[in-house]
Protein backbone atom coordinates (compact mmCIF):
# COMPACT_ATOMS: atom_id res chain seq x y z
CA UNK A 1 0.00 0.00 0.00
CA UNK A 2 1.21 3.52 -0.72
CA UNK A 3 -0.16 6.88 0.27
CA UNK A 4 0.63 10.57 0.49
CA UNK A 5 0.97 12.32 3.83
CA UNK A 6 -1.03 15.55 3.68
CA UNK A 7 0.94 18.44 5.16
CA UNK A 8 -2.23 20.09 6.47
CA UNK A 9 -3.00 17.02 8.60
CA UNK A 10 0.37 16.92 10.42
CA UNK A 11 0.08 18.37 13.93
CA UNK A 12 3.54 17.44 15.27
CA UNK A 13 6.85 16.43 13.75
CA UNK A 14 10.35 15.67 14.90
CA UNK A 15 13.54 14.15 13.58
CA UNK A 16 16.76 12.52 14.68
CA UNK A 17 19.97 12.03 12.74
CA UNK A 18 21.96 8.88 13.41
CA UNK A 19 25.57 9.43 12.37
CA UNK A 20 27.01 6.78 10.07
CA UNK A 21 23.90 4.59 10.15
CA UNK A 22 22.59 5.05 6.59
CA UNK A 23 22.54 1.29 5.91
CA UNK A 24 20.55 0.49 9.08
CA UNK A 25 17.04 1.77 8.19
CA UNK A 26 15.43 -1.67 7.96
CA UNK A 27 17.03 -2.83 11.19
CA UNK A 28 15.81 0.26 13.04
CA UNK A 29 12.26 -0.13 11.72
CA UNK A 30 12.25 -3.79 12.83
CA UNK A 31 13.52 -2.78 16.28
CA UNK A 32 10.78 -0.16 16.64
CA UNK A 33 8.06 -2.67 15.73
CA UNK A 34 9.52 -5.23 18.15
CA UNK A 35 9.57 -2.65 20.93
CA UNK A 36 5.94 -1.63 20.25
CA UNK A 37 4.98 -5.28 20.75
CA UNK A 38 7.21 -5.70 23.84
CA UNK A 39 5.72 -2.64 25.55
CA UNK A 40 2.22 -4.01 24.97
CA UNK A 41 0.71 -1.33 22.76
CA UNK A 42 -1.26 -3.89 20.73
CA UNK A 43 -4.18 -3.43 23.14
CA UNK A 44 -4.54 0.25 22.24
CA UNK A 45 -2.84 0.37 18.84
CA UNK A 46 -2.47 -1.27 15.50
CA UNK A 47 0.42 -0.68 13.11
CA UNK A 48 1.50 -1.44 9.61
CA UNK A 49 4.27 -0.55 7.21
CA UNK A 50 3.41 1.59 4.20
CA UNK A 51 5.22 3.43 1.45
CA UNK A 52 4.41 7.13 1.60
CA UNK A 53 5.55 10.33 0.02
CA UNK A 54 5.49 13.79 1.54
CA UNK A 55 4.77 15.99 -1.46
CA UNK A 56 2.16 15.76 -4.21
CA UNK A 57 3.60 14.41 -7.42
CA UNK A 58 6.76 13.07 -5.75
CA UNK A 59 5.96 9.36 -5.67
CA UNK A 60 9.51 8.61 -6.77
CA UNK A 61 10.64 9.83 -3.33
CA UNK A 62 8.39 7.46 -1.40
CA UNK A 63 9.87 5.91 1.72
CA UNK A 64 8.78 3.26 4.17
CA UNK A 65 6.97 4.25 7.36
CA UNK A 66 5.62 2.39 10.34
CA UNK A 67 2.16 3.88 10.84
CA UNK A 68 0.71 3.43 14.33
CA UNK A 69 -3.01 4.10 14.81
CA UNK A 70 -4.76 4.42 18.17
CA UNK A 71 -7.75 2.06 18.33
CA UNK A 72 -9.86 4.54 20.31
CA UNK A 73 -9.02 7.46 18.01
CA UNK A 74 -8.67 5.94 14.52
CA UNK A 75 -8.20 9.34 12.86
CA UNK A 76 -4.98 9.86 14.85
CA UNK A 77 -1.86 8.33 13.29
CA UNK A 78 1.79 8.42 14.27
CA UNK A 79 4.23 8.00 11.37
CA UNK A 80 7.82 6.77 11.88
CA UNK A 81 10.10 6.71 8.85
CA UNK A 82 13.79 6.53 7.99
CA UNK A 83 15.86 7.60 5.03
CA UNK A 84 19.57 7.75 4.31
CA UNK A 85 21.12 11.21 4.08
CA UNK A 86 24.65 10.68 2.84
CA UNK A 87 26.27 8.33 5.38
CA UNK A 88 23.70 9.25 8.05
CA UNK A 89 20.18 8.03 8.76
CA UNK A 90 17.34 10.50 9.33
CA UNK A 91 14.49 9.29 11.52
CA UNK A 92 11.33 11.30 10.93
CA UNK A 93 8.31 11.16 13.23
CA UNK A 94 4.98 12.84 12.55
CA UNK A 95 1.62 12.81 14.24
CA UNK A 96 -1.27 13.45 11.89
CA UNK A 97 -5.05 13.65 11.99
CA UNK A 98 -6.38 11.77 8.97
CA UNK A 99 -10.17 11.40 8.91
CA UNK A 100 -11.84 9.68 6.00
CA UNK A 101 -12.75 11.88 3.04
CA UNK A 102 -16.54 11.84 3.74
CA UNK A 103 -15.99 12.67 7.42
CA UNK A 104 -13.55 15.44 6.52
CA UNK A 105 -16.04 17.00 4.09
CA UNK A 106 -19.02 16.72 6.45
CA UNK A 107 -17.21 18.14 9.47
CA UNK A 108 -15.72 20.89 7.32
CA UNK A 109 -19.23 21.96 6.29
CA UNK A 110 -20.69 21.72 9.79
CA UNK A 111 -17.74 23.35 11.60
CA UNK A 112 -16.89 26.17 9.19
CA UNK A 113 -13.86 24.53 7.64
CA UNK A 114 -12.42 23.08 10.86
CA UNK A 115 -12.32 19.51 9.52
CA UNK A 116 -10.24 18.17 12.43
CA UNK A 117 -12.81 19.03 15.17
CA UNK A 118 -14.44 15.59 15.46
CA UNK A 119 -11.11 13.75 15.36
CA UNK A 120 -9.60 15.31 18.48
CA UNK A 121 -9.84 13.81 21.99
CA UNK A 122 -12.51 15.33 24.20
CA UNK A 123 -11.92 15.93 27.89
CA UNK A 124 -8.90 15.55 30.12
CA UNK A 125 -9.11 11.76 30.36
CA UNK A 126 -8.98 11.24 26.59
CA UNK A 127 -6.28 13.90 26.21
CA UNK A 128 -4.18 12.20 28.90
CA UNK A 129 -4.57 8.84 27.13
CA UNK A 130 -3.35 10.32 23.83
CA UNK A 131 -0.47 12.18 25.48
CA UNK A 132 0.69 8.96 27.17
CA UNK A 133 0.37 7.02 23.91
CA UNK A 134 2.39 9.61 21.98
CA UNK A 135 5.01 9.80 24.74
CA UNK A 136 5.43 6.01 24.62
CA UNK A 137 5.82 6.09 20.83
CA UNK A 138 8.43 8.85 21.05
CA UNK A 139 10.33 6.95 23.74
CA UNK A 140 10.19 3.72 21.72
CA UNK A 141 11.56 5.50 18.65
CA UNK A 142 14.34 7.37 20.45
CA UNK A 143 15.22 4.34 22.60
CA UNK A 144 15.51 2.09 19.54
CA UNK A 145 17.64 4.73 17.79
CA UNK A 146 19.90 5.10 20.85
CA UNK A 147 20.36 1.34 21.06
CA UNK A 148 21.33 1.17 17.38
CA UNK A 149 23.82 4.04 17.74
CA UNK A 150 25.38 2.44 20.84
CA UNK A 151 25.71 -0.89 19.09
CA UNK A 152 27.36 0.73 16.06
CA UNK A 153 29.64 3.18 17.89
CA UNK A 154 30.18 1.64 21.32
CA UNK A 155 28.82 2.25 24.78
CA UNK A 156 29.83 5.94 24.97
CA UNK A 157 27.86 6.97 21.86
CA UNK A 158 25.15 9.56 22.27
CA UNK A 159 22.16 10.63 20.27
CA UNK A 160 20.85 14.16 20.00
CA UNK A 161 17.64 15.29 18.33
CA UNK A 162 17.79 18.07 15.80
CA UNK A 163 17.74 20.92 18.31
CA UNK A 164 16.96 23.73 15.93
CA UNK A 165 13.96 23.66 13.63
CA UNK A 166 14.74 26.36 11.09
CA UNK A 167 11.35 25.94 9.43
CA UNK A 168 9.51 26.69 12.67
CA UNK A 169 11.03 30.17 12.56
CA UNK A 170 10.26 30.66 8.88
Amino acid sequence: MSTRIRSDSVIERGSLVLEGAAEQAGELMDAIETEIERVGLEETSRWTRVLAWLEPGRRAHAREFVVVTHRGFPDLRHWIGCRPVGIHLEVLTMTAITPSWPKRQLVSLLCRGEWWRWSLPRGLSQEEEIRTWLTLLHEITSGSAKELVRRLAGENATLAPAARDALAEW
